[in-house]
Order: C-alpha cells, then sequence, then structure tokens
C-alpha cells in the first residue's frame, strides 16, 4: 500500500507482502535503485537516499533520514533517527539516534573509535621512529654493512662505511 503524496524514484523496487502488507506511508521519498522487501512498514516523512536495501518485515519510523548505500536487517527503526551513508543497520535502533558505519553505531562513539585509531597510528609511527633511532647499530648494519659493494676489505683497520643513498656514515673497527 502506497499513500498519497509518496515519490518513488527510478527502478526502485517494493515488493508486495506475503504475510503482511508492505506499506509506505504519506510523504515519504524514495530515491532511485531502492529496494524495500515485503511486509516493510515505512512511516510518514521519511527520505531514503539512492541504493538503499531494506530487508524484509523491517519497521522504519516517521521522519527517518537514511542516506545512500544503507542496508537495513529485519529490524526496528525508531522515529527521527539519522542513518549515515553506506551503514549496516543490524540492530534495531532507538528513536532519535544518529548511526553511521558497519555495524551501525552511534556517531559519537564511532567518532571516538576514530579518533582513538589516529592516535594509536601517530604513536606507532613515533614508536617505530624511536626504536630505529634507539638501535642504530641494527640501523646501520642492515643499511650499510651487509651490501658486499659498500665495504671495504682492510681487516684490523678502521673503516667508513658510507652508504651512497644517505648522509649517514659510521666507522666501525674490524
Amino acid at each position: 500500500i502506497i499513500e498519497h503524496d509518496v515519490e518513488v524514484g527510478a527502478n526502485c523496487c517494493v515488493d508486495r507482502g506475503c504475510l503482511g502488507k508492505t506499506l509506505i506511508k504519506s510523504g515519504t521519498k524514495v530515491d532511485n535503485l531502492s529496494h524495500v522487501a515485503h511486509n516493510v512498514n515505512i512511516g510518514s516523512d521519511t527520505a531514503i537516499a539512492g541504493l538503499v536495501g531494506i530487508a524484509g518485515s523491517a519497521i522504519i519510523g516517521n521522519n527517518v533520514q537514511i542516506a545512500g548505500q544503507v542496508g537495513i536487517a529485519s529490524v526496528t527503526v525508531g522515529n527521527n533517527c539519522i542513518i549515515g551513508g553506506q551503514a549496516g543497520v543490524l540492530k534495531s535502533l532507538n528513536p532519535n539516534e544518529m548511526v553511521v558505519g558497519t555495524p551501525a553505531t552511534p556517531i559519537k562513539e564511532e567518532y571516538k573509535i576514530r579518533a582513538y585509531l589516529k592516535i594509536l597510528y601517530k604513536n606507532a609511527v613515533k614508536g617505530r621512529q624511536k626504536n630505529e633511532k634507539n638501535n642504530l647499530w641494527t640501523y646501520f648494519n642492515y643499511y650499510i654493512g651487509s651490501h658486499p659493494h659498500r665495504r671495504t676489505h682492510n681487516k684490523g683497520t678502521n673503516r667508513i662505511n658510507r652508504s651512497p643513498h644517505s648522509r649517514i656514515i659510521k666507522i666501525q673497527r674490524i
């Protein structure tokens, strides 16, 4: 059942209900290439962007905004929810929730996770650089002393190993 003032874009698929009815309430806008499966109930004044897939028997509340390329399982989405692009809604959402990502997580929690990952990455890079500075002997032996064309064969004397690709010089006792 499609109520009045509903817009359905090109190449959308709205499946008929098999155990109940598929219902799209008034004022709802469905963009192109979206799929609404059987027995889905979409509330009024809901906006659904392109490439959205809604699984069978899902219930979408009123005034819900669904961004592009979202997948919604057979769950209940509360009123006034906002679902970010490419989200995967695998569990029911409470009213007034904003979610992003797969699996869909609250937006504040997702941004905290992303900020922590950025900090962890920076610390890992700093730690790697620190380990290289603290372990210069390994660094020099690997990059300078390991190649035969960079060695001199004067045994028992000092030699200077110089990498042709850097300005690093180390005097080594043989």
